[in-house]
């Protein structure tokens, strides 16, 4: 929520208590609701560095990630291979379609991450193959197509969520193995555990299997459920930790304050604030600076223009995993030239131990949104 990790303060997160969260808002199994953390904990946070956390967060990307982009595809290609083949696996495995190419590419991009220790990355790229795959099913409609041309949409819909599955059980293991029963358990080769090495490769899916009982991993939770939930969990600890700051002594009331008296030293009035514009911007390109070991040349998407930056960050993001990162900027600072290069503006970021982390919103924003 802001704030430091402190004991004394009640700054904690207790895993089981964020998990029971989870079960209590969306009716989730306590399990998966862990695997949905440990999901989290690893998309959000860079590994080795410090991280935000707060739940409204982890229910954001239940929502978004599990929810509707993993959940939903196996949910409505399950659902419609329920209607038009009688819930077995349609014989689709000579459909050639461009879905299978990405998958592919994915793996491997995905497996030289994790070689490196790049979790968050690594569940980036996952995550969009299934962008990719739902926007390709919807594009493709098999519901209004014919049955050949729907067997082959539906087994290649149900492959990827069966290799992104086999993909992911590292980081969600009991979900995962929930996701591969539902499709019949085909990935799995007689019960035995989905192998990386064996199961990934495409075509693991037999004709003809009988699909899974289809149960919701995943279900949605609404805002007006999840403000309910968070809001009992908070009550008890917001009254135990009441700060000083916001209490008055008999000697020196809050409103005793001679209204004259002059400002602490550090502070800034609301009138110098509201002259800092923020405003989120979207990484377009990436690229060294010539001569400096630091710096980083990024091209942002501001909404209504395109601006050139130049940020202190190079010893903690290579330029490739910045493209299409959504950051927070100082978008009314005079432009300053620097090593040769004209910087319109400041990224924000947090120091942490002399290395550079972005400030990114907790979900996804368009470009060019003022933060207030």
């Amino acid at each position: 929520g802001g704030e430091k990790i402190s004991k004394s303060k009640g700054a904690l997160a207790e895993p089981r208590d964020v998990a029971n969260t989870l079960t209590e808002a969306s009716g989730c199994d306590f399990e998966v609701a862990i695997d949905a953390l440990r999901y989290f904990l690893l998309r959000e946070m860079p590994f080795g560095l410090d991280g935000s956390f707060s739940e409204e967060a982890v229910i954001g990307r239940f929502n978004n990630d599990l929810a509707n982009d993993l959940g939903n595809l196996l949910n409505r290609s399950h659902s419609l291979t329920s209607r038009l083949f009688e819930g077995k696996v349609p014989d689709g495995r000579g459909y050639e379609s461009p879905i299978r190419q990405s998958t592919a590419a994915t793996l491997e991009e995905y497996a030289a991450q994790l070689g490196d220790f790049q979790f968050m990355q690594s569940l980036q790229t996952i995550w969009r193959l299934l962008s990719e795959a739902n926007k390709w099913f919807n594009d493709s409609a098999p519901w209004k197509a014919a049955p050949e041309e729907a067997a082959g949409i539906l087994y290649s819909t149900l492959e990827v969520v069966r290799v992104v599955s086999v993909a992911l059980s590292p980081f969600m293991p009991v979900a995962c193995a929930k996701l591969l029963e539902q499709l019949g358990g085909g990935a799995l080769r007689g019960g035995e555990a989905a192998l990386w090495s064996r199961d990934t490769a495409w075509g693991g899916l037999e004709p003809g299997t009988a699909l899974g009982e289809a149960t919701p991993l995943f279900p949605r939770i609404d805002a007006k459920t999840a403000k309910a939930v968070l809001s009992r969990g908070r009550e008890e600890s917001k009254r135990e930790k009441a700060p000083m700051s916001e209490q008055s002594t008999p000697e020196t009331p809050a409103a005793a304050q001679p209204s004259g008296a002059a400002p602490e030293t550090g502070l800034i009035s609301i009138d110098d604030f509201k002259k800092v514009q923020l405003r989120t911007a979207t990484v377009l390109s990436a690229e060294p600076v010539p001569g400096a070991n630091k710096l980083l040349k990024l091209t942002v998407d501001l909404g209504d223009e395109d601006r050139s930056l130049v940020a202190g960050i190079a010893e903690t993001y290579a330029p490739g995993d910045l493209v299409g990162k959504t950051v927070v900027i100082v978008a009314n600072l005079q432009p300053a030239t620097i090593r040769g290069v004209v910087s319109q503006g400041m990224i924000l970021a947090a120091d942490l131990g002399g290395k550079a982390v972005f400030l990114t919103p907790e979900r996804e924003v368009p470009p060019g949104a003022k933060v207030r």
